[in-house]
């Protein structure tokens, strides 16, 4: 698994802890965090490595993100030229009354941009 850039400063801070380099109320307090999460990741670290870094729902699907189905039915129906001159909030709307879509406003908005069909506004 690969570490971002705050979960390798991290990992360094935790390995010059558990080394006897910093204290560990030296490392919560270059990481912002209380010095009884930074034990708690320190256990965490001494017990499972680098890993320890790295939140444990990382490179997992959201529990809330809609079924492939859906998602591709949405899409395909915004894709109509009705819907063109939508917003995101307006489209959520129509497709919420349309299929008792039990959607975020917000999702049409993420999904359209990552689709390509709308650009920035600005």
């Amino acid at each position: 698994m690969e570490l971002s850039l705050r979960e390798r400063d991290r990992v360094s801070v935790l390995r010059q802890v558990s080394e006897g380099v910093l204290t560990g109320a030296a490392g919560a307090a270059r990481h912002g965090v209380t010095p009884r999460h930074f034990r708690r990741l320190l256990r965490r670290f001494e017990a499972e490595g680098d890993a320890a870094a790295v939140h444990g729902l990382k490179g997992r699907p959201s529990n809330r993100s809609l079924p492939a189905a859906v998602r591709e039915l949405a899409l395909s129906v915004a894709a109509d030229p009705l819907y063109a001159d939508f917003g995101p909030t307006l489209l959520a709307e129509h497709l919420g009354r349309r299929w008792a879509n039990r959607d975020s406003g917000t999702a049409p908005r993420t999904r359209g941009w990552r689709r390509g069909r709308r650009g920035a506004r600005r």
